[in-house]
């Protein structure tokens, strides 16, 4: 039964008297109770069932003293507990007059609770009854939307109530005033309980927040500049993190990102705007940092063009800096080893690295010595078996008089005499030590090959077979031998053996097909091979005698 408060009907006695709720508790006019009797130890069990299943419900029951204990449960259609809760005389919010609040809300706003159920009971004598107030419920039907704005360091807040349906909503922030105008603005930081009322009059609330303006703090990070750039670097935090706009030049202009970077040394003010347009500001300075400092550097000859030479370094750490210094001739492998050595002859580009990664660099040419030139070589060919050959050299260039060695004999005339014909290897040194080499061939000479004009086959040991000579130790050889008489026919032929075989099947003995040739004259064309590798096709007549 619904009871009216001041009403004839009583469900509850408090020592504010009869009806009288206990202040501050805003109890409705009316509210809902059992059978409104307040007697017995046990309550009537009160159910509420909705026409329309609903997602949340919320509401207080009346004063709970007494030892008394009462249980509500949620459930579905078909009376199946889904949510449950117990309120006990002595939980937070209990006594004598008081409203005792609960609530269920299932995730989401599809309506599944279809009856709430209400029983109590108590431990001590005395009357007890069950009295409910302050209803409120949402069910799929009721669909609104809040926007809520908090206040702001530059305004106060806003709450805006939508229908988010067709339906029309009448909104009150008072429960008095209600308009079809969900806004309501001008509101300082505190809790809102906003009224709503379909077009069926039904109600509910919406209890709202409205947040005052954070507490917020500006910190700055700040990375220094290294190596004398202009890389500083500044990371602006504003706690609790949040969104905001950032400027390093007065809010002239803003960025979304809180890194600064490239930034030369200095002071700086940052301006930070969060998302409610309330301003901070930091200072924070980048400091100055310098270069090591390349104080000297020197190189040596690359000597003979040989990586003889050498390139020293010396350094320091710029301002404000310590610690070892490295050392490199291609800015990738570095050690403290500041001289180089076995460079041949160029220009390098050398780097110096302090401890903070910083590097400078510089540059030196390694020069050389001058190179021994050999500009010709004149080869004179010694005669036949006599060792009077000769080179003579023309070379320049080293440093100092030149000397030159010739199969290991060494002097320092550039005229060698006096040489047999032959494979030569020849230096030429400066004082210094440089040196060139060259390889010199002599190349042998050709000596006379003798050959007869009579042959005269009578075995008398003279003459009797044509055969061509040279001194005994030129190897020549005898690559084609013919002879041929005066009608051009080939009377006997041989080749590939040297000219000094004794083999007498070699040589034309004056036969012609096993029987003594005619007396006469035959021609005779034979190919030698000179020790150089050289061929000559010797031709001539001889006369067979008998």
């Amino acid at each position: 039964m619904l009871a009216e408060v001041g009403g004839s009907i009583s469900a509850f006695g408090s020592s504010a008297g009869n009806d009288t709720p206990i202040p501050p508790d805003a109890m409705g006019r009316f509210f809902l109770t059992d059978d409104g009797q307040l007697a017995g130890l046990t309550s009537p069990a009160l159910i509420l069932d909705f026409e329309i299943p609903i997602d949340s419900f919320a509401g207080c029951i009346v004063d709970i003293d007494f030892g008394e204990q009462f249980i509500i449960h949620a459930r579905d259609e078909f009376e199946q507990v889904i949510l449950a809760d117990t309120i006990t005389d002595g939980d937070p919010g209990t006594g004598d007059g008081k409203l005792s609040c609960w609530g269920f809300n299932l995730p989401g706003c599809e309506g599944a609770i279809h009856s709430i159920r209400f029983a109590g009971f108590r431990t001590q004598q005395g009357a007890f009854g069950l009295g409910l107030d302050s209803f409120s419920f949402c069910y799929s039907g009721l669909n609104i939307e809040v926007d809520i704005t908090d206040e702001s360091c530059i305004s106060p807040g806003e709450v805006e109530i939508n229908s988010i349906t067709t339906e029309v909503y009448n909104y009150s922030i008072d429960g008095i005033t209600y308009s079809e105008s969900g806004f309501f603005d001008e509101l300082d930081a505190g809790t809102y309980r906003i009224f709503v009322i379909d077009g069926d009059n039904c109600e509910t609330f919406v209890d709202i927040e409205i947040d005052p303006p954070p507490e917020r703090e500006l910190m700055s990070s700040t990375i220094h500049t290294s190596c004398a750039e202009d890389n500083g670097e500044v990371t602006l935090v504003l706690e609790p993190n949040v969104s905001a706009m950032y400027s390093l030049d007065d809010g002239l202009t803003f960025q979304t990102e809180n890194i600064f970077s490239n930034l030369a040394p200095g002071t700086y003010i940052v301006t930070v705007v969060d998302s409610l347009d309330c301003p901070y500001t930091e200072s924070f300075t980048i400091e100055d940092s310098y270069l090591p400092i390349i104080t000297a550097a020197s190189s040596t000859l690359d000597s003979c063009n040989d990586r003889r030479g050498s390139i020293s370094i010396t350094g320091t750490n710029g301002m404000n800096t310590t610690g070892p210094l490295e050392y490199s001739l291609d800015n990738t492998t570095y050690s403290d080893e500041n001289i180089f050595f076995d460079l041949s002859s160029g220009n390098y580009t050398f780097y110096l690295r302090d401890v903070n990664g910083c590097v400078v660099q510089d540059s030196l040419f390694v020069d050389q010595t001058p190179e021994v030139i050999l500009r010709s070589v004149e080869v004179s060919s010694p005669d036949c078996f006599a060792n009077n050959g000769a080179v003579e050299i023309n070379a320049d260039g080293g440093t100092g008089n030149l000397q030159y060695e010739l199969n290991g004999s060494l002097g320092e005339s550039a005229i060698i005499n006096n040489l047999p014909f032959g494979t030569y290897d020849l230096i030429i040194y400066d004082e210094l030590g440089c040196s060139y080499t060259e390889t010199i061939i002599i190349d042998a000479p050709t000596c006379p090959i003798y050959i007869p004009n009579v042959i005269t086959p009578n075995s008398d040991g003279r003459d009797d077979y044509f055969k061509a000579f040279t001194n005994n130790d030129y190897e020549v050889g005898i690559i084609d031998y013919r002879i041929y008489d005066r009608w051009g026919e080939l009377v006997f032929e041989s080749g590939q053996y040297s000219i000094h075989t004794g083999e007498k099947v070699l040589w034309w003995d004056g036969f012609f097909n096993g029987q003594p040739a005619e007396p006469g004259v035959y021609v005779y064309m034979i190919e030698v091979q000179h020790p150089n590798n050289t061929t000559e096709v010797i031709a001539g007549d001889v006369t067979l005698l008998r």
